[in-house]
């Protein structure tokens, strides 16, 4: 932050018009992370954050921060299942799994602050004060898309939650059927052997 930004205050209604929806439960943590005139971080902890953590951040346009703990996620939950069978290591990368989204659940009210100070701050400095409200309301409050998305993998998991052990029960028994049809020929094969064999004349 310049010196410029500093000398800059940050208002309540400028906060409430950036963040919108839910703008009180957010304001009230908010009020932990600046104390005395000096921004600095304090345990808060944030349940969205923690269970959806890059669809949370998403969602309040944390592009950066959700791409991060999107991509670390996916990478702990292929190494796990890359480690099946070797039991330790799946451990581990569960466990690492785990404790992303714990971070996310304890930051994530602290890192949307920091973006939305640090964005006010710009606004403030470059846009005219009749400009600013809209300004404000347009770079700040969420992404109306990530709760479709949410909504999407939600069904799609109950889906696959009915649909997979169907098809796979499906599969096993029809390699059950060939395999028992494939044994029946084989068995008939060697009693005409057999057969032809006694009717040859000696």
């Amino acid at each position: 932050m310049n010196e410029q930004q500093q000398t800059i205050e940050v208002t309540e209604d400028d906060y409430r018009t950036f963040v919108g929806k839910n703008a009180d439960k957010y304001l009230k943590r908010f009020g932990k992370f600046s104390v005395s005139g000096s921004d600095s971080f304090a345990a808060t902890w944030h349940w969205p954050a923690c269970f959806f953590g890059p669809l949370w951040m998403f969602y309040r346009k944390l592009y950066a921060w959700g791409f991060l703990t999107g991509l670390i996620g996916v990478s702990f939950s292929v190494l796990s299942k890359m480690a099946v069978g070797d039991t330790p290591w799946e451990i581990l990368f569960e466990i690492l799994n785990v404790l992303t989204a714990i971070l996310c659940g304890l930051f994530g009210y602290y890192l949307y602050f920091r973006r939305v100070k640090k964005k006010i701050l710009r606004v403030k400095l470059e846009a005219a004060s009749k400009q600013m409200p809209y300004t404000l309301s347009q770079i700040g409050g969420v992404q109306m898309w990530v709760p479709a998305v949410i909504i999407i993998i939600f069904i799609m998991g109950i889906v696959l939650a009915i649909a997979l052990p169907a098809y796979l029960h499906y599969r096993k028994s029809a390699e059950a059927t060939r395999s028992t049809q494939s044994n029946v020929p084989q068995q008939g094969g060697v009693a005409a052997t057999q057969g032809g064999t006694e009717s040859v004349p000696r």
